[in-house]
């Protein structure tokens, strides 16, 4: 039951853990569709686009950080989950043409999947998850151009 305070993002979701089969099909069909997007060179603007953290964990390293050796760096998998969610909605916040079509959430856009994501709802997830893997593969190209 939702209380006055609580938005329309914030209202727990009764299915969330009990995903179906074709759920995970769906999900997992929109994420290689995404990932399909890729192909090629890397894009000169993910270049720039936040993928992990220096060394310190306070800064966010970009890709061409991420990709050298030569700088100190930490992936996502090295860090909280509340620090790899920093870097998904700094990425966000720095593309201003997002736009994804989701199973069930419909049409979102910049502003929606910022608060989506910070609001940690269903579609949030996917979003989040939908960007690690984009973060995943850029470092895989990244690293076999060297």
């Amino acid at each position: 039951m939702m209380t006055k305070n609580q938005t329309y993002l914030s209202r727990p979701r009764l299915m969330k853990s009990r995903r179906s089969d074709a759920g995970r099909a769906k999900l997992s069909l929109e994420i290689k569709k995404l990932e399909g997007k890729l192909g090629g060179p890397i894009p000169p603007e993910q270049w720039k686009l936040p993928a992990g953290y220096k060394e310190d964990e306070k800064s966010l390293a970009n890709l061409e950080e991420m990709a050298n050796p030569e700088i100190p760096t930490l992936s996502l998998a090295d860090v909280t989950e509340e620090k790899r969610k920093k870097v998904i909605i700094s990425r966000l916040e720095q593309q201003p043409n997002f736009d994804i079509s989701l199973m069930g959430a419909g049409r979102i856009k910049q502003v929606r999947a910022i608060k989506e994501v910070k609001a940690d709802t269903a579609a949030g997830k996917v979003i989040q998850e939908i960007e690690q893997r984009i973060i995943t593969n850029m470092m895989r190209k990244a690293i076999a151009e060297e």
